[in-house]
């Protein structure tokens, strides 16, 4: 059901609860307090492996599109506004994708897919409709044996097409390379041109990092133990020799963002952090304790850079202090093989989305998304269901209201205990979807079956109305602290509502009883009854 303010629906309400009932609930982290709330999953394909954000339908709100390596496709899911996706529709890319990414690969203005695949060495290029929907894929073959990886996108040569630089393998010659596509501008792209990466590169990203306004490469690679490297870009689609930083931060991922605010492209890996000096070189590189990063955003609203890490099972985030160093904020379980960021409930704050398996084994995978509450700390998901009390196995019936006038979602719970009268209880909200232990009310009845709130009095103050199997009533009179004045009894047809003991025949009648408890419902919320009415509808 369900919950009522002054007698009209309140959407969020509403919503708290949906999200109360999929995800069980979400229990807060001491210390620190908790930012973000409970996460919500959503099914992709299989094995998916990473996970790109952008409005594909222009609608102004965010979608999500995941590559699945086990299932050779790509999942494109909607987003509805409120923090939740669409059905993921699928679109068949080329064997075994590994990376995915969004821009405009024809220019006309639509966010169109592009895919690397790595078993099949091809890319793949889906042109969007603009409407979410996508053509079948133009492919772009790579030679045999490059197992194309990560790979970055930007306007190399500055003819307003997007051109792309992929990791692949160069098995003749037992090496590694960057392959440089520059784009054509209708969705395809020039014979590559590699230059070489390093041994077992694992990530590239794009950036100026020698303020000439030409955008250069930044790859992490194994060479030397580890190391940085930096392709000065020409401007003209070709690229200088690598400059190297090392690190010992192999086989992570990496972000390039200005995290101490010097107007220069810093990067972030795994247990280090490299601050641009804007002539292509790097100071010594500080250690960290980040993880592998893989998003950035400012998650707390201060106008700083934050990162987001994932170990595949914890996502962690990191609040920058300004001054180029990172402080750990909060962690939340959820598979995340990939990480993007986006307002997901157009609420003003960021909010995370990871992808990974569902578990339980197998392959299938899954989309999580965690709301930002705007202070960079986090709320989780938690396997802790809220206490409700009540017999196991019994009915639980739920609305949700605000029952202490303190402007915070609470939960009503109708519960059954057996051999007892029915329990009505009123769980606190916190408004971050926390609840207080239940302020418990027994009502003289062991067969009720729905609850609702009202303000039936017009005195500002939450009501609620119990019903019962042998259509009796039971009004709770709120008085805006969460509790109630003793029970008002309204009798149906049948036997008082005091004894609760079903009467002779009524399985006869059930079906028919519950059509015309939920016509009275209605109408009290609708206010065109009053309980008198409703009382007389039972008496037959």
């Amino acid at each position: 059901m369900q919950g009522h303010t002054g007698g009209k629906q309140t959407s969020r309400l509403t919503l708290l609860l949906t999200w109360l009932i999929f995800a069980v609930t979400a229990v807060a982290q001491t210390p620190p307090p908790p930012s973000f709330i409970a996460k919500a999953d959503f099914f992709v394909g299989q094995t998916p492996n990473g996970v790109a954000v952008a409005d594909l339908n222009g609608d102004g709100i965010p979608d999500a599109v995941v590559s699945n390596h086990g299932s050779n496709n790509v999942s494109v899911l909607l987003g509805n506004g409120d923090g939740t996706l669409q059905a993921a529709v699928n679109y068949a890319v080329g064997t075994s994708p590994s990376a995915v990414q969004i821009g405009d690969f024809n220019g006309d203005g639509k966010l169109d897919l592009i895919v690397t695949n790595q078993e099949s060495s091809s890319i793949s290029v889906l042109l969007g409709n603009g409407d979410g929907t996508f053509q079948a894929q133009k492919t772009t073959n790579l030679p045999s044996g490059s197992y194309p990886s990560a790979f970055a996108v930007g306007d190399f040569n500055d003819d307003k097409k997007l051109d792309i630089g992929v990791l692949i393998s160069v098995p003749a010659q037992g090496t590694y390379a960057i392959a440089v596509l520059v784009g054509n501008g209708d969705g395809s792209f020039q014979a590559p041109v590699n230059y070489s990466s390093g041994a077992q590169p694992s990530a590239i990203q794009t950036g100026d990092f020698n303020g000439d306004g030409k955008t250069d490469l930044v790859t992490l690679n194994f060479d030397n133990g580890g190391q940085v490297s930096v392709y000065p870009g020409n401007g003209d689609g070709t690229f200088q020799s690598a400059v190297n930083t090392l690190v010992t931060a192999a086989f992570s991922t990496m972000v390039v963002a200005d995290f101490n605010r010097d107007g220069f492209a810093d990067v972030a890996v795994q247990g280090f952090i490299l601050l641009g000096n804007g002539d292509g070189t790097f100071q010594t590189p500080t250690p960290s304790v980040l993880g592998p990063v893989s998003a950035a955003g400012d998650f707390n609203g201060d106008g700083i850079i934050d990162l987001a890490s994932s170990n595949g099972n914890t996502t962690t985030v990191w609040l920058g202090t300004g001054g180029g160093d990172f402080k750990q904020s909060s962690s939340f379980t959820a598979a995340g093989q990939a990480l993007a960021v986006g307002d997901f409930s157009q609420d003003g704050k960021l909010d995370l989305i990871s992808v990974g398996l569902a578990g339980g084994g197998g392959n299938l995978g899954i989309a999580s998304v965690a709301l930002g509450r705007g202070d960079g700390t986090f709320l989780v998901s938690s396997s802790i269901p809220v206490k409700i009390p009540g017999e196991v196995g019994t009915p639980i019936f739920l609305t949700s209201a605000d029952f202490n006038g303190d402007s915070k979602p609470d939960i009503a719970a109708l519960v059954q205990v057996r051999n007892d009268l029915d329990v009505v209880a009123i769980l606190p909200g916190d408004g971050n979807g926390v609840f207080q232990p239940a302020i418990l009310t027994r009502i003289h009845t062991t067969s009720a079956v729905s609850i609702t709130a009202a303000d039936l009095n017009k005195d500002g103050k939450l009501d609620l109305v119990v019903a019962d199997s042998d259509g009796n009533f039971i009004v709770l009179l709120g008085k805006g602290d969460g509790t109630f004045e003793p029970e008002v009894d309204y009798p149906g047809g049948g036997r008082s509502g005091r004894g609760g003991r079903l009467q002779s025949g009524w399985e006869r009648r059930h079906r028919g009883r519950q059509r015309q408890h939920k016509k009275c419902v209605g109408q009290l919320r609708q206010r065109r009854w009053n309980l008198r009415r409703c009382r007389e509808h039972f008496s037959w």
